[in-house]
């Protein structure tokens, strides 16, 4: 095969580039990236050759199509590197670039990276401020944290050790992609800072400089008011702490937040208690969610983590959580024992948890996406139809959890009731009104028959009048299509 096309393109590629080229019977990396892929994301160079041209070594890793949208996957998401994929011209001479992207912009990949439980935990940005006297051995410390995926705003205030153990444990719970930090706390506070930077480096967060914000006060506490979501009704406004807001307003500088995104996020109070603390160094060790391998003690991904053994999750929501659960396990004798006796009944009651596994948890949507769509006002009929076919899908969850609940008693059927079946019962007591309204306007028989979706044409004049045009031109495309 001829490779020296491929050349010129691999002698101008940055380092922090990975290049995939797309030949015409092939799907190959060079040199320095088939060895990065076959290493930390196949884990076998079985697939990886090495060719003598032009009195050098060029090493050859090829992809089946079942491996490149994983191996694209790895490289934005885990690997954290830039992606640039070239497509082959028709006389094989030179490659065009098709796409490209970072862990920062990944339109060009967005099939292949939005379906990703590991996004959701790469798209939140942190700012982190030290406050206090340099005399004080203690850290006290703001850290506001904006996921732009989930769209939660995620704020904490304590007092830290002078390593920074509850930061530790904050950073690895929450797997920020970046750390915004001042310089400025430097100067009040210079050896708690030169900590900070080693518990970020520890933690393997980059951290990027940044100004401290000038606007007055109350400014800035608008503005953060003003990126909140607000129900019609039942709205508090919550109170901040002049850390906070302080902590805030780069953040959503850097993020260039206002105007475009008011009234767009949730707000989370970020609460460790009642949760074991696991640090980066417990989280390889224990080969959660990367393998460490013998020979240089490197974490790398792969089949085979405990993550891998234990996730049996039938949707990405249950996959979301499970990785949660791994990263800060409950340290609460009593909510562990909770949780056992759930997971107890649902072993023991064949039925009911067959109908979960293999038919009612297949059926559930993307519920993040969708969320995220309609505080966007991004959703259209489509998103509201699935949302509307959720809320009869937890009907029917709630039926099978009763089943769970009758099936056993005491702790086991308390346990299903607290931890499953009162939750499936609010979310359809708080989404009812939503449903009704869908199948008052939206027309579901016709989505279900045709799989279109459109507004009932009599709930309006215009609407009623188009519909019965549409109906005439479809049957005049008929008659043509008969007379061919």
């Amino acid at each position: 095969m001829e490779y020296k096309p491929v050349l010129p393109y691999l002698k101008n590629k940055a380092a922090g580039s990975a290049y995939v080229f797309l030949r015409k019977d092939s799907r190959d990396l060079f040199n320095e990236d088939a060895r990065l892929v076959a290493d930390e994301i196949l884990m076998s160079d079985v697939s990886m050759k090495t060719h003598q041209l032009d009195d050098q070594d060029l090493t050859v890793l090829s992809l089946n199509k079942c491996q490149l949208n994983r191996v694209i996957r790895d490289l934005l998401l885990i690997i954290r590197c830039r992606v640039e994929v070239y497509e082959e011209s028709e006389d094989g001479k030179t490659f065009e670039l098709i796409s490209k992207g970072d862990l920062t912009n990944y339109d060009d990949f967005a099939e292949i990276v939005e379906s990703s439980v590991e996004l959701g935990e790469l798209s939140s940005i942190m700012s982190i401020r030290l406050h206090g006297k340099d005399s004080s051995e203690d850290n006290n410390v703001s850290v506001v944290l904006c996921n732009l995926r989930d769209m939660r705003i995620t704020v904490a205030e304590f007092t830290d050790t002078p390593n920074f153990y509850y930061l530790s444990e904050c950073i690895q719970n929450t797997v920020p992609r970046e750390c915004l930090i001042y310089k400025s706390d430097a100067d009040v506070r210079p050896e708690g800072y030169k900590n900070l930077l080693t518990c970020l480096n520890r933690s393997n967060v980059p951290n990027i400089d940044s100004r401290l914000s000038s606007d007055e006060m109350e400014k800035k506490k608008a503005d953060f008011i003003s990126l909140l979501f607000k129900p019609l009704k039942g709205f508090t406004e919550p109170s901040f702490s002049k850390n906070i807001l302080e902590t805030a307003a780069p953040l959503f500088r850097h993020l260039r937040l206002l105007p475009d995104y008011q009234g767009k996020f949730f707000l989370i109070e970020y609460k460790s208690v009642g949760h074991l603390h696991l640090d980066s160094a417990a989280v390889r060790a224990l080969e959660l969610f990367s393998l460490v391998q013998d020979d240089d003690d490197e974490p790398a991904r792969g089949i085979g983590t405990l993550y891998d053994h234990i996730n049996k999750c039938r949707s990405d929501s249950g996959r979301k959580l499970i990785r949660t659960w791994m990263r800060r396990p409950l340290s609460d004798l009593r909510r562990i024992n909770e949780r056992l006796d759930a997971v107890e009944a649902l072993i023991e009651s064949h039925t009911p948890r067959t109908a979960l596994s293999d038919s009612l948890l297949r059926q559930v949507p993307d519920i993040t996406s969708i969320e995220r769509k309609l505080l966007q006002k991004k959703a259209n009929l489509h998103d509201c139809y699935r949302l509307y076919r959720l809320v009869e899908l937890l009907k029917k969850f709630d039926s099978v959890l009763m089943d769970l609940h009758d099936d056993h008693s005491e702790a086991k059927s308390a346990a299903v009731k607290v931890l499953m079946w009162d939750p499936i019962q609010q979310c359809i007591q708080e989404l009812n009104a939503f449903a009704r309204i869908i199948d008052d306007f939206v027309d579901i028989e016709y989505a279900d028959k045709n799989d279109t979706y459109r507004i009932k044409p009599e709930k309006n004049d215009q609407l009623s009048e188009c519909w019965k045009s549409m109906e005439r031109l479809e049957k005049q495309a008929h008659k043509l299509h008969d007379k061919v």
